[in-house]
């Protein structure tokens, strides 16, 4: 019997611009500059040292004033940025403790424990996100890719149909066209 593996990507939508009222302009810029590209884990020997500043900076900020939920999402997407699912998975818990009608936390939550390969918190994650947005394209696709990467491909194509059928995001009905390809390929 031939067993065919397929790894899925999730998708990761690009942070909404802040509220107006909330918003607190960065330190300093993370664009991924200052991370070589090793091939290795970052950490102090290869990330430019103005990313441990800003770390610094953004961890100071959250310990001066621990209930500033604007201060804990910059520091939860921050560790997520720079490739520290574990780390960021634990902000964004404690955000969305605080915050829990943040759509993009919940999708960025799960993307943490997907990236560990957490599938369980992943799936139990993502499925919060449904049952708050029922219909959320992301959310859906990413159960799909839950649910690939958990061997459980009929209802990964359940959930990708699904997405592609209701068209609401061109990229990602295509993404689900794709990936429902992918799965039934031998």
């Amino acid at each position: 019997m031939l067993t065919a593996v397929v790894v899925l990507v999730f998708v990761r939508t690009p942070a909404p611009a802040p509220d107006a009222r909330s918003a607190r302009p960065s330190k300093e810029s993370v664009d991924g500059e200052g991370i070589e590209k090793t091939g290795r884990t970052p950490g102090r020997a290869n990330v430019d040292h103005s990313l441990l500043i800003q770390e610094q900076q953004l961890r100071e900020d959250l310990a001066a004033s621990p209930a500033d939920t604007s201060a804990r999402m910059q520091l939860a997407r921050f560790l997520h940025d720079t490739h520290r699912p574990g780390e960021a998975a634990g902000e964004y818990v404690r955000y969305l403790a605080v915050r829990p009608a943040n759509r993009q936390a919940w999708l960025d939550l799960a993307d943490c424990y997907a990236a560990a390969e957490e599938w369980k918190e992943a799936e139990s994650v993502t499925t919060s996100l449904l049952e708050r947005w029922p219909e959320d394209p992301a959310g859906m696709y990413n159960m799909g890719a839950i649910l690939a990467n958990t061997g459980r491909s009929a209802e990964a194509v359940e959930w990708w149909t699904r997405v592609r059928d209701a068209n609401r995001d061109p990229v990602l009905s295509e993404r689900a066209s794709e990936s429902i390809a992918k799965v039934a390929a031998p």
